[in-house]
């Protein structure tokens, strides 16, 4: 794409997300119907996401997986892009937590709901983790191609650091995340308690995040001309696909231990909400889409070999996965008078959702716009990224 066309892409981005917000902003202030669900599904879906993106190719590199250096840069610039959405976006969850959470009135009551304690645990590891992922974003670049091989100095400098930040990055990711889905998901449902929701949601973020570079990877091919990315790549997305839907449907299915062995009401009422509170239809759809989809459609060969194949699944996981975001939220906020009762599809939802989108790939075109090396155009400035080297691992 010539920059004419990309310049008034990234302007329509733009207008798009200016005017995403201002409609929330309509509809919460002025016209007094909250919209803090969608509010809160669209931060919780875009940054366990974006970060989920450099967490599998963080993983992907570590041990060996030579493939995935193609994407590791790509997988960064995702990240740091959302980054100051999603500052900007927790900033205000911290000042209209009130309008948000029942428990602010007993903050005074319990430390795990004191307002200093909330801000601080959910402050801290998102900061430490942007940080670690900024590190990560300079690792790499052109070198010269006679020392461009793994047993250079150079190489061997750079895949040390990928190793021993990537390592961080993934404990910070998961303690984040964690932290993350108790405070913003689980603890909006009074009393309830369930030792598989972060591992669910972690889950999530990562099958989230592998559907994710499938389809940024299509985007820059088509936007960028690149030659960064090959038919290989998108199969052995395809299969990464395949095991992590499996795997998302095995921790969905482990939600319902506690109803087979206990069947408590606090921790029960909260799956039963979703399921037969007027949100079947989106619960079995989520699960449709992020589950069945992705398993009946790459368990064949044809479809997880070929581009279009493995770009449709991951459209299917990302909206399922959407979805999920979305029960994890509204329905408790409902519950609790916290945001107004309207319909998943409902313009002012798809137009806010529209709107973050719009502004994270804003920045990330920008990001890749600018010139710095992120994705190739020409194969020897390929060869000279020294990520397109022999990785180490766990040597």
């Amino acid at each position: 794409m010539d920059d004419k066309r990309l310049n008034l892409l990234l302007a329509a981005l733009l207008a798009l997300a200016v005017l995403a917000v201002g409609a929330w902003v309509f509809a919460t202030i002025v016209l007094s119907k909250p919209a803090w669900g969608i509010f809160l599904t669209n931060y919780l879906f875009f940054t366990s996401v974006t970060q989920g993106v450099l967490a599998i190719a963080v993983i992907l590199r570590i041990t060996s997986a030579k493939w995935s250096a193609n994407f590791f840069r790509l997988a960064t610039k995702v990240t740091m892009s959302f980054f100051p959405v999603a500052l900007a976006m927790l900033a205000i969850i911290f000042v209209a937590r009130d309008s948000m959470f029942y428990w602010v009135a007993e903050a005074d009551h319990n430390l795990w709901y004191n307002s200093f304690f909330f801000i601080a645990r959910n402050l801290i590891p998102f900061l430490g983790l942007y940080a670690v992922a900024a590190i990560l974003s300079r690792v790499g670049g052109p070198v010269d191609l006679d020392t461009a091989d793994s047993g250079s100095p150079e190489a061997g400098h750079v895949q040390n650091r990928l190793v021993v930040f990537g390592y961080i990055y993934l404990l910070l990711f998961v303690i984040e995340q964690t932290i993350m889905s108790w405070d913003l998901g689980m603890i909006l449902d009074r009393h309830f308690a369930d030792t598989a929701y972060s591992p669910f949601f972690i889950t999530g973020s990562i099958f989230a995040g592998v559907a994710g570079i499938v389809l940024l990877m299509g985007l820059a091919k088509i936007l960028f001309n690149t030659v960064s990315f090959n038919d290989d790549h998108f199969k052995n997305m395809g299969q990464l696909l395949l095991g992590l839907g499996i795997f998302w449907v095995y921790v969905w299915y482990v939600q319902f231990f506690n109803v087979y062995f206990v069947n408590l009401p606090e921790e029960t009422g909260p799956l039963y909400l979703r399921i037969f509170g007027g949100y079947g239809a989106i619960y079995v759809g989520s699960i449709f889409l992020a589950g069945g989809v992705p398993f009946f459609s790459l368990i064949l060969s044809k479809i997880r070999n070929s581009v279009g194949g493995v770009t449709l699944a991951s459209a299917s996981v990302l909206l399922g996965i959407w979805m999920n975001r979305y029960l994890m939220v509204v329905p408790s906020l409902v519950v609790e008078e916290k945001t107004a009762n309207m319909s998943i599809f409902n313009p002012a939802n798809i137009l806010f959702t529209a709107g973050v989108f719009g502004i994270f790939l804003f920045l990330l075109l920008r990001a890749i716009k600018s010139g710095d090396s992120v994705i190739y155009t020409d194969e020897r400035e390929l060869e000279k990224e020294v990520l397109i080297t022999e990785p180490m691992g766990w040597q």
